[in-house]
């Protein structure tokens, strides 16, 4: 994807629609609006992005970098974080956006610190992309508030 080519904010609020092509750059903004939540971007958080993005989407190393990069800039113009969930929300499936749900935890938890302006942008963006609370309890991961 071209520098023309990614999505921007405009395009959510413009006539265009986005499409799942978008997907991978916008999960990765919100990502990095967690991460950028307790005004730290710290490295490790980063890399923890990096890896959930090669996992999600196939990516080696160096493009999963490539699209945390993009991601980061995405997120660096966006505006806030409902608009952006909502979006994820029309373009993806459930399962992908419980999946999504849950690691924004995994992205919070890098530091191993759970700050409130953390947890805060993830319950709105978990309540944006509609995700049931029950779901995220029955999941795996669903150990996040032991």
């Amino acid at each position: 994807m071209t520098r023309d080519e990614r999505p921007s904010w405009q395009d959510m609020t413009s006539a265009t629609p986005l499409s799942e092509a978008d997907v991978p750059v916008m999960l990765g903004a919100l990502l990095v609006r967690v991460a950028r939540a307790d005004h730290e971007y710290l490295a490790i958080e980063a890399a923890v992005i990096e890896e959930i993005l090669a996992l999600r989407f196939g990516l080696n190393p160096e493009d999963a970098h490539a699209l945390r990069r993009r991601s980061d800039a995405l997120e660096s113009a966006a505006p806030e974080t409902a608009r952006f969930a909502k979006a994820l929300r029309d373009l993806v499936p459930y399962d992908t956006r419980l999946a999504t749900a849950l690691t924004l935890w995994d992205v919070m938890m890098a530091d191993g610190l759970s700050r409130p302006e953390e947890q805060a942008v993830i319950a709105l963006a978990e309540e944006i992309l509609g995700v049931h609370s029950e779901d995220l309890t029955r999941s795996p991961k669903g150990d996040r508030d032991a």
